[in-house]
C-alpha cells in the first residue's frame, strides 16, 4: 500500500508539472531522469536537497523546463494504452 501511495505521489507531482526532488529509493523514482524532469538524491543527504531547491529557484527557466518535462513524464508514462491500468489505478477505478 505505501509503495501504490508513494508511486501515485510521484504520478501526481509530475502531472502537475512540478519539479520533483526525491529520494532515489522511491517507488517510481526511476522515472526521474536527472535535471530532465526532477532530481533524486541519496537518503537523508540534506545538502543535496537544499542544492537543488536552491537551484530551482535560482534558474527560473530551468524550474520551468524541468516541470514541462516532469508533465510529459506522466503523460507518456500514466495515460499511455499501454500503461491504461496505471490510469485506472490514479484514478480510483481498479479492474
Amino acid at each position: 500500500a505505501d509503495s501504490e501511495a508513494a508511486l501515485g505521489f510521484v504520478a501526481w507531482t509530475l502531472a502537475a508539472g512540478c519539479p520533483l526532488i526525491c529520494s532515489n529509493k522511491l517507488p517510481g523514482a526511476e522515472l526521474i531522469m536527472e535535471g530532465h524532469n526532477g532530481y533524486c538524491i541519496d537518503d537523508n543527504d540534506e545538502n543535496a536537497i537544499c542544492e537543488r531547491i536552491a537551484r530551482l529557484r535560482q534558474d527560473a527557466t530551468l524550474a520551468q523546463s524541468i516541470g514541462e518535462q516532469a508533465c510529459e513524464t506522466a503523460y507518456r508514462y500514466f495515460s499511455s494504452k499501454a500503461n491504461g491500468r496505471w490510469t485506472h489505478i490514479l484514478n480510483g477505478v481498479e479492474d
